[in-house]
């Protein structure tokens, strides 16, 4: 597996990474997704996890400022259907935080109420969850708010 920056090729195969999820039911199968993920790609905010024959397995887009205007932000985490529970999520999350880390002391999320399992993922990953919010994207879908700070030893 390598992680790498993503090209505007990579935009069908991402999205393939989101089909069969609960993110895709909740937040993607109405909208026109492919062209969101290449202006995403083009702005430099999105970055794959590839197999040995280049092909996307995972994906993440990251804003660098994206909460408060100051602090990193993982917009969206996702592995493909195939991959999923074989540490490639965990790998993106720490390539992110890696980055996050470089410039900020602290990094941020949100993992809808529905995914269950990201946010016992993202806990088990040393995230602490500090609130919630009710119909922030999707009426009905409530957010939680996530943060982790770096740790200084």
């Amino acid at each position: 597996m390598k992680i790498r920056k993503a090209k505007v090729d990579d935009a069908i195969q991402c999205l393939e990474c989101v089909k069969n999820s609960q993110l895709w039911d909740a937040y993607f199968k109405d909208e026109p997704t492919a062209e969101k993920i290449e202006e995403e790609i083009r702005k430099n905010g999105v970055t794959v996890s590839v197999d040995d024959q280049d092909k996307c397995i995972g994906f993440m887009g990251i804003n660098e400022t994206g909460c408060f205007g100051k602090f990193p932000y993982l917009e969206i985490l996702c592995v493909h259907e195939n991959y999923r529970n074989k540490g490639i999520g965990k790998e993106l999350l720490r390539h992110f935080e890696n980055l996050g880390f470089e410039k900020e002391d602290r990094v941020f999320l949100l993992c809808s109420d529905f995914n269950e399992k990201g946010r016992k993922f993202y806990k088990e990953n040393g995230y602490i969850e500090c609130g919630n919010i009710s119909d922030l994207y999707k009426k009905g879908i409530a957010e939680y708010f996530f943060v982790k700070y770096k740790d200084e030893n």
